[in-house]
Order: structure tokens, then sequence, then C-alpha cells
């Protein structure tokens, strides 16, 4: 088997190249497999987004100071306010799904290129779909433990969680292509990282810098278009002036982006993994010894 994408330990910048090389040549099929599960997520999200904000306002308008003292207002207040916040945990929830299950997509898509497999939206989400309760359990405890390390390290401004980010990048690599089970899989994604930490450090900031500053940029002008008002702006309550609608709308303008840059991540995450094994585990020569095997027996194969 022919490889696309040449197993061999590469450095942190020729790491990034190869992600916006494989993502030029395959962008429509990345682009589609991501959309096809975030965008759906993503105009549901908007619209209890709106109706979140539209909940809110109304019921902040409402408040009113009435007989039965502050705290029965207060009490009044935030009884309405209970469906909005049920709504707010919905719309996270929607979120983590569609990401753990499109960054397990995004893996598949990108191994396959570098395997020298055709990737397809078909094939990523039948494998998904086969491991998806591991790819949501994997996703769910990796994600636990970064936001935990994170609040536990608040006083370092959650350090911590950056180097647990690092630590826990290559979990869903090893939970899609070895077929670990979630808690191994943590343990996979530690004992491949600790071996080029910095390594892996560097590829990953370079890649969400680069869907996160074009995200924030295009949501703060979005926002200070539909607001009409400037960055510095020196009224404080500038925000109300946006529509619930319009900050729907901004809102899934910023999943749109994601949709169109967030292969990237997977691809990123599919190369370091391939890197630290062929740097340590000799993967390339065993990529090798397979290929030559499966080539020694169609050349002992008789032909018709």
């Amino acid at each position: 088997m022919e490889l696309a994408y040449e197993l061999r330990p590469r450095g942190v910048g020729e790491l990034v190249d190869a992600a916006f090389q494989i993502y030029r040549k395959h962008w429509w099929t990345l682009v589609k497999t991501a959309g096809l599960f975030l965008l759906p997520f993503g105009l549901i999200s908007s619209v209890l987004q709106a109706l979140i904000g539209s909940n809110m306002t109304s019921n902040l308008n409402g408040f009113t100071y009435q007989t039965g003292g502050l705290s029965a207002a207060y009490s009044q207040m935030f009884s309405g306010l209970l469906p909005s916040l049920t709504l707010y945990m919905a719309v996270i929830v929607l979120q983590l799904i569609a990401y753990m299950i499109n960054d397990a997509a995004m893996t598949k898509q990108a191994a396959d290129v570098c395997l020298g497999e055709t990737p397809t939206t078909g094939s990523a989400w039948r494998a998904v779909r086969a491991r998806l309760g591991t790819v949501l359990g994997a996703s769910l405890l990796s994600n636990l433990i970064i936001y935990g390390v994170g609040i536990v390290t608040c006083c370092c401004l959650g350090l911590g969680a950056l180097v647990f980010f690092v630590f826990l990048a290559l979990v869903m690599p090893a939970v899609m292509l070895e077929s670990a089970s979630a808690g191994k899989s943590i343990g996979r994604s530690f004992s491949l990282v600790q071996k080029g930490f910095w390594h892996a450090c560097g590829v990953l900031v370079v890649l969400y810098l680069i869907l996160l500053i074009p995200t924030f940029l295009i949501s703060l002008t979005l926002q200070m278009l539909v607001s009409g008002s400037s960055l510095f702006s020196p009224t404080p309550f500038t925000a109300r002036a946006i529509s619930d609608t319009a900050q729907a709308l901004i809102y899934f303008a910023s999943i749109l982006v994601g949709v169109i840059l967030a292969p990237l991540q997977g691809i990123g995450k599919t190369l370091i993994y391939l890197d630290l094994r062929v740097r340590h585990e000799g993967f390339d020569l065993e990529r090798a010894m397979l290929s030559l095997a499966e080539a020694t027996v169609d050349a002992d194969v008789p032909k018709p």
C-alpha cells in the first residue's frame, strides 16, 4: 500500500504545513463531514440562544419590588429564569456532543489520508457510530480532567488546564485508531505525549490560534456592526442594543467559521499521534513491513 503521507519524524513547522496540505487537498470532504453534524447542532443552539435571551430580557424587565418584599421579588424573577438556565445547559450539552463526535470523525478522515485510504463522509460517520459510546465517554472524561485541573490551578491562571489539554490531546486518535477504551485512551495519550510534550504543544497552539483568532475577529466585527457602536463605546450597556435574533445569528456565524476551520484540529492531533509513534515506536517500520507483506501476497496470487 503506497502511503499518501510519508511517515517520518517531522518538526513543528513541518507538521503544521502537512496539516494544511492535507486540508487543502481534501477540504471539501472534510468540511462536508464537519458541517453534516456541526451545522444542525449549531442551528439548534442558535435558536436556543435566542430563546434564552428573550426569556431573560422579559424577566429582568418585569422585575418589580412587590408587597411581598425584595426576597419575594427575587424569588419570582429567578423562578422565571429557570427555563433560561435549562436552555443554557442544553446549549452547552449540544455543543459538547457535536464537537466530540466531529473530533472523532476528523481523526478518522485524517488517518485515512495518512495511511493511503480515500476519506469519505460515510466511512467516517460509520466508524464513529461503531464506537460512539467510547467516543463520548473518552471525550467527557478528558474534558472533566482538563476543566477540573483548570479550577484547581486557577491561582496560576489555570495553566494546569493547558498542560493537561496537551497531555490528553491524543485521546481520540487512541480511541479511533487503536480501538482503546475510554480509560485506556487517557493513559495512552499521556504515554505518547510525555515523550514529546513541547513538540505536541507547539503544533496544537499554532493550529488552535488559527481557529480561534478568525472566529473571534468575525464575531467581534458582526457584533459591532449589529450594535452600531465602536469597540471603545463609552456606554456600558451597549450589548443591550443587540437583539436576541442578531446575537443568535452572530453565534451561528461563529459555528460556520468553526465548521470551515475545525478539520485542522483533528488533522493536527492525528499527525502528532503518528509522529510520536514514528519517533518512539517505529510505526513507520511497522507500516512498511505490512505494505511489503501485502505486496508479497498479491505477487503470489496467480493471475486469471
